[in-house]
């Protein structure tokens, strides 16, 4: 039996991206966890995205949720279906560089399913977007 599957990662990776930039979300849904050692669990969105060899994982934070908000509106149920073009930066975490994987708001894809974006105006997306920068 070829185990090589099972090495693989059910979360998406930087590794992915560079393989494969555009993705479908299929899904999108609140969890809840910690998401360091000895952390309080918070609540996030997850989202459950296919390239076309498969379902990955990810687990967002503020800025790719805003990111989102900006592309296809606050209601997430409008999410599903879109494509989006992730790209890799570098950032620092606990004083080393690693990748971190980010929402592209300047490529435009071609959508999976033709749904106009709701706007929510109870939401400025301009303000969220500066509380992340």
């Amino acid at each position: 039996m070829d185990a090589t599957k099972y090495a693989l990662s059910n979360f998406l990776t930087s590794e992915d991206v560079v393989r494969s930039p555009d993705w479908t979300i299929v899904n999108v849904e609140a969890v809840t966890k910690s998401f360091k050692e000895n952390q309080t669990p918070e609540e996030r969105l997850q989202l459950y995205m296919d390239d076309g060899n498969g379902t990955k994982t990810w687990t967002l934070n503020r800025t790719n949720v805003a990111n989102l908000i900006k592309l296809f509106g606050t209601e997430t149920e409008n999410w599903i279906g879109k494509r989006i073009h992730l790209t890799i930066i570098k950032v620092m975490v606990s004083g080393k560089i690693k990748d971190s994987i980010v929402v592209d708001t300047d490529v435009k894809t071609t959508p999976v399913v033709n749904q106009q974006p709701q706007q929510n105006s109870q939401i400025d997306v301009r303000e969220l977007v500066k509380k992340q920068e």
